[in-house]
């Protein structure tokens, strides 16, 4: 996304902050970014021992598609197309950023059947969930500082409604999935870091996960 005119903000991330916490740097994760390519993310990630692959699946369907997907069934296609091929790739963190907030349901449905395809059993998807009325009319760019604390871009433009996703709804639409923490945070997002848990993981080797059970957290830094 061009920077051009774009406001910059920076923000606490208490969501990221806690899943660099259960990051072992001496433990090859996989990281699948579906937000546009940072070098400063992939230099953030690269210092803690992870491989990144970057899909951005946003900027990827609207900008650059000639004919954007319309129906369900093209928009999974077209999903799916973007995405690896899960017989080569299996991630231990997903982070989605605010991805959702645009995004109907049916689309949210059409990202997540081949996202599970691509977690290893207690993966980590990292999600921010607007909870304010209006949303900017397309997703920002964010760069990790360091982990607890995120410079957000976002272009000028007017705003959009906002689905203003709650819990139960995200629970529905994330099959397999289960809240592991989530944060109120002042400016708005509500943060959270969904765990992958399927019923039949078998004797699957486990993603690096979060560091042992912990209650979920609501804090408003």
């Amino acid at each position: 996304m061009s920077s051009r005119g774009a406001e910059t903000v920076e923000q606490q991330s208490l969501g990221l902050k806690a899943l660099f916490a259960g990051l072992d740097p001496n433990t090859d994760s996989a990281v699948l970014d579906l937000g546009p390519a940072s070098g400063t993310n992939l230099t953030f990630f690269s210092q803690l021992g992870c491989r990144v692959h970057v899909a951005d699946l946003y900027r990827s369907l609207w900008d650059s598609a000639a004919d954007r997907p319309t129906d369900a069934a093209t928009f999974a296609e077209a999903c799916s197309s973007l995405l690896p091929d899960s017989d080569d790739h299996r991630f231990d963190y997903i982070l989605t950023w605010d991805l959702f907030n645009y995004l109907t349901q049916d689309q949210i449905t059409a990202v997540v059947e081949p996202l599970t395809a691509l977690c290893k059993p207690g993966a980590v998807l990292f999600s921010m969930i607007s909870i304010r009325h209006q949303i900017a009319s397309r997703p920002g760019s964010f760069q990790i500082l360091e982990p607890g604390r995120l410079s957000t871009q976002q272009a000028p433009s007017n705003a959009r409604p906002s689905p203003e996703y709650k819990e139960p709804q995200l629970l529905r639409l994330l099959p397999g999935f289960l809240v592991r923490r989530c944060f109120l945070m002042r400016h708005g997002v509500q943060e959270y870091l969904f765990e992958y848990k399927p019923v039949s993981a078998g004797n699957e080797q486990p993603a690096a996960g979060l560091p042992g059970p912990r209650p979920r957290s609501l804090r408003m830094p």
